[in-house]
């Protein structure tokens, strides 16, 4: 299942704690080949690494270890190599005595087999935070359309009036011209209220689903829209605006790769955004880095904002209110207590989440070496 189906209480119920093991196996995952005819074996290895430690591991009873492996193979049944692939760049299996659940992310994720109480949840909530929806607008006389799109999918919007194309006096006709022609003042009148068109009923779609709405067009098209606009409020910076003709008779796949240039600059807007509030925290004295001095934060409610490096992963070992991280993650073995937590950001964010928090998940070394840090509500 993509992870656009996650909702916040899908995500409290994978945090709920189960009997041991709950096992999480995380996998990098291409798009084409030749790479991704490899997934399916690197999986099956995947699966292999989990299967010894479960047999490995002395607290895993005979019959959870036989449970274990047989949820393994549903889960690797149920996969549709060919259609997850071309959608995904990572791939989450979450296992347990009785269950399992599979799940496709937009981002590369770091290969992990975690046994734990919980499920690791740290990739979904990195994924669903990427995955935040937008529309994309492709400017154009004949016609414009409008787009649905997120890193997993993109589907053109055929309801309310679009496509819209210009029309000429009469309303039937379009508007004569086009790339080249010499502006006059009565074309440019028919254009603007063209774009006005455009903008109410882009508003009509708007109305109870605001999302950002990227715009792809020439260069005049595209200013035109933003001096019209009444939606100024969710159009996306004009750094992410595509200059480019054209792309209304593009495919979903043409325009894709177009569009994801133009997310991946909001994103990184995102990200910068997040690390300016936390120096302004730190600035204000409301700032925690590092797992330990955050953890009590986080835990009594106090955490407004966690940054986490998308690669920090420790092991730690926690008593009540107090953790102390004891190694890298992948070389602790946890227990059957959850008094030695292997992936114990996770524990954080899942705790951050339980109190409304905000959790971000910026590129590695962006957060002065501590892997991660947090603005504080009080």
């Amino acid at each position: 299942m993509d992870v656009s189906w996650v909702t916040p209480s899908i995500l409290a119920e994978l945090r709920r704690p189960r009997e041991y093991p709950a096992v999480s196996l995380v996998l990098p995952v291409h798009r084409a080949q030749p790479e991704k005819a490899q997934d399916p074996i690197r999986l099956r290895n995947l699966v292999a690494r989990a299967r010894k430690q479960a047999e490995d591991d002395p607290e895993v009873t005979h019959s959870r270890r036989i449970d274990l492996q047989k949820h393994l193979d549903a889960a690797i049944e149920e996969l549709e190599w060919e259609r997850e692939q071309m959608s995904g760049e990572g791939l989450v299996l979450h296992v347990a005595p009785g269950e399992h659940h599979t799940w496709l992310l937009p981002q590369p994720v770091t290969e992990q087999v975690v046994f734990g109480t919980t499920f690791l949840t740290r990739n979904l909530v990195a994924a669903t935070s990427m995955l935040e929806p937008y529309w994309a607008l492709v400017l154009a006389e004949k016609p414009s359309r409008l787009w649905d799109g997120s890193p997993l999918w993109l589907r053109e919007v055929t309801e309310g009036r679009f496509p819209i194309a210009a029309q000429g006096q009469e309303g039937e006709a379009p508007l004569k011209g086009g790339i080249g022609v010499r502006p006059s003042p009565l074309r440019e009148e028919r254009l603007r209220r063209f774009f006005e068109a455009v903008d109410e009923a882009l508003g009509q779609v708007l109305n109870g689903r605001r999302r950002p709405v990227f715009l792809v067009g020439m260069q005049s098209h595209l200013h035109r829209m933003r001096e019209v606009t009444r939606h100024r409020d969710v159009l996306a910076d004009p750094e992410t605006d595509t200059d480019a003709a054209g792309f209304e008779k593009a495919s979903a796949a043409e325009l894709a790769a177009v569009l994801r240039t133009a997310w991946e600059r909001a994103h990184a807007r995102r990200v910068q955004a997040a690390l300016e509030a936390l120096d302004a925290a730190r600035g204000e004295k409301r700032y925690a880095g590092g797992l330990e001095e955050a953890w009590n934060l986080v835990s009594e409610g106090r955490g407004r904002h966690l940054v986490v490096d998308e690669t920090y992963r420790v092991a730690a070992r926690v008593d009540g209110e107090h953790v102390e991280v004891i190694g890298a993650d992948g070389e602790i073995r946890p227990d059957a207590r959850g008094t030695v937590v292997q992936d114990a950001v996770d524990e954080l964010v899942e705790r951050q989440l339980e109190h409304s928090g905000e959790v971000t998940f910026v590129p590695s070394g962006a957060i002065d070496g501590t892997g991660l840090a947090l603005s504080l509500r009080y």
